[in-house]
């Protein structure tokens, strides 16, 4: 069976901007048993396949059909290579590129035979070569992405976008008064020594993932808080110690329970306003406002989108730890 703490693989940033890095490790799920199907935090029933901005939408501000809601404020660019993805595959510049398997099975990403290194890639080969025939000296791309697709499809679609050249990609959302706005990311040049810490202190704060008193690296001083998203609630850390449950005694780690630090019921939605606040009790005990942010794979990119809206307030910088 596979542990609840899998290898870390790449790490990406977002923020009103996203990075994308890389990192020694992964985090993965609990293994499923036999004869059942991992849970997912959507229903499998077909969505449009989201659009990026037209000329229509555009002029009138208005967004196309099939984003995730979000508070985010950035506009889309203009002139940006465009991509899109959900159930029915993934497009650029309109033009359907490859498809994806069906729910369950698209929590796995992309086939493997279109992925260098087979199951376990992250790199999309006919993405990045599709790409750099498209790109035509940008450097820029917005990407639309529908609501229920998981975890693991957006981080390869990113992975592979900041490998072709593209180091600023745009998240098409939509905001509750129907006007299109973007979740903006880059993609920075970090040297090697400095991923190699993160990692190393990612893996320790994923470690309260196993129960909260295992051990784990070190963490570098510098490392920003976490935020795991599981599937019985979200772990909070903050200097590499978990916050206790509840979101009280921040670096208290010895004696606690195992669980969440902010359950969920099952069947529930994840307490937004509750993540809010406890985001701004990590940052007192945070040494940066950037945050790590990690889920399991099937975690649906409206779930992802909200978890960075209820962050923003405390941490404008939110990372992706890349999980399958």
């Amino acid at each position: 069976m596979r542990s609840a703490l899998a290898p870390l693989t790449c790490v990406l940033a977002i923020a009103s901007t996203v990075a994308l890095a890389a990192c020694a490790e992964q985090v993965g799920p609990p293994a499923t048993p036999a004869g059942t199907t991992p849970p997912t935090t959507t229903t499998a029933a077909t969505r449009p396949l989201p659009t990026t901005t037209t000329a229509a939408s555009a002029a009138t501000g208005t967004a196309p059909a099939g984003l995730a809601q979000s508070t985010a404020t950035a506009r889309p660019p203009t002139g940006a290579l465009e991509l899109a993805v959900s159930q029915r595959g993934l497009t650029i510049g309109g033009a359907r590129l490859l498809p994806l398997p069906q729910p369950p099975a698209w929590i796995e990403g992309f086939a493997a035979a279109h992925k260098r290194g087979g199951g376990g890639g992250l790199f999309v080969e006919p993405l990045a070569s599709a790409v750099s025939a498209a790109r035509d000296g940008r450097h820029a791309a917005k990407l639309a992405v529908a609501p229920d697709v998981p975890y693991r499809v957006l981080v390869e679609v990113l992975f592979t976008l900041g490998q072709s050249e593209v180091s600023t990609v745009s998240l098409l959302v939509t905001r509750a008064d129907g006007s299109l706005a973007a979740i903006e990311h880059e993609a920075p040049r970090a040297a090697p020594t400095d991923l190699a810490a993160q990692a190393e202190a990612m893996a320790a704060e994923l470690a309260v993932l196993g129960g909260g008193s295992r051990p784990g690296a070190r963490a570098a001083p510098a490392q920003p808080a976490t935020v795991v998203l599981a599937r019985n609630g979200v772990v909070v850390s903050a200097g590499g110690k978990r916050l206790a449950p509840g979101c009280a005694d921040p670096g208290r780690t010895a004696g606690l329970a195992p669980g969440p630090t902010l359950a969920r019921r099952e069947g529930s939605d994840y307490d937004w306003a509750a993540l809010t606040a406890c985001a701004a009790t990590a940052r007192d005990a945070a040494p940066a406002d950037r945050i790590n942010l990690t889920a399991t794979p099937e975690t649906d990119f409206q779930t992802l989108v909200h978890a960075i809206d209820a962050l923003r307030p405390s941490f404008p910088r939110v990372q992706f730890a890349i999980a399958r």
